[in-house]
């Protein structure tokens, strides 16, 4: 592998956000670096408007990938991390820009810190505002009894997320819209779930890391901007997904009773919001019905509905 960070975009239907975080990497100070643009089955017209555009670079260590089906966020990064040369790889949401050193930053806290796996850059909204990239692995106690009880029982693994840091320090999982990985420990663990459609990629991975004593640090000085939503309509069918995921989460990395103690909190919450809005009883209806992996919507391309 190449000393080189490996910067991972996925687009679908949204290039001027892509062109967007792509000049914010080019404006930025690091370097070493090679882009892999993941274009999953987007619109002809929003497709070749964003070839042209990187075209219109030039650049050698900038390539665009098309796939002809949307595989939806793991696995389309997946088809970007195979053609990736780095020792480190940046899987990074296309509505998303990098601060000048952001890059920098990362690339030398991995480099001085030879133990640590992942980390996470700060991250902030379209205002300027502060807002959490780290948070809590789901868990019977904290699902059950809360994170404010957690973190008196366990300060240090339920940081404050509100708080703004000055310091890096470790925490259990990070944002997918911004995983800075150390390439050979991402592979160790098997890299991203392609089962996951669009949720609950980051909970996986980082479990795993998680289950093979590695580490995951957020590094507050790192800073990028994160837009939000930019390819992904809210529905039904994208609250179903996530359910979809969340499920197959329990399933595939917990203990039948945890598994099942988990899922019955997630339906409890929905019939609670069921009980206050009616008009949600059909999405009530189907997350109980509805929820297998073999009906994600990966397996049925309903355009633009996909993210």
């Amino acid at each position: 592998m190449e000393k080189i960070t490996s910067i991972i975009i996925l687009n679908y239907n949204s290039s001027k956000y892509t062109m967007g975080c792509i000049e914010s990497i080019l404006n930025s100070s690091c370097e070493n670096y090679e882009i892999i643009v993941v274009d999953n089955n987007s619109k002809f017209e929003d497709f070749e408007l964003l070839s042209k555009k990187i075209k219109s670079i030039n650049q050698k260590n900038i390539r665009l990938k098309r796939n002809d089906i949307n595989f939806g966020f793991a696995l389309g990064n997946i088809f970007g991390i195979h053609e990736a040369k780095g020792e480190y790889i940046f899987v990074l949401n296309n509505d998303t820009l990098v601060d000048k050193e952001t890059l920098t930053i990362l690339y030398s806290f991995m480099v001085s810190n030879p133990d640590i796996s992942l980390s996470i850059p700060a991250q902030y909204n379209r205002d300027g505002v502060y807002s959490p990239s780290f948070a809590y692995l789901p868990s019977v106690v904290n699902q059950w009894l809360g994170n404010g009880l957690c973190r008196l029982l366990k300060p240090h693994e339920y940081v404050d997320r509100k708080k703004i840091y000055n310091s890096p320090f470790q925490v259990q999982m990070g944002s997918g819209a911004s995983m800075f990985f150390r390439a050979s420990d991402y592979f160790k663990v098997g890299g991203l779930d392609p089962n996951f459609f669009l949720y609950c990629e980051e909970e996986d991975i980082c479990l795993r890391m998680k289950k093979a004593n590695m580490k995951i640090f957020f590094v507050p000085d790192a800073k990028i901007v994160h837009y939000g939503g930019g390819s992904t309509i809210r529905n039904d069918e994208i609250e179903i997904e996530f359910y979809r995921s969340l499920f197959y989460f329990f399933d595939k990395n917990y203990n039948f009773a945890s598994s099942t103690l988990l899922k019955i909190r997630f339906i409890i919450k929905e019939f609670l919001k069921f009980c206050r809005k009616p008009s949600r009883f059909s999405l009530f209806f189907s997350i109980l019905s509805k929820s297998s992996l073999s009906r994600s919507l990966r397996h049925r391309q309903e355009g633009n509905k996909i993210a």
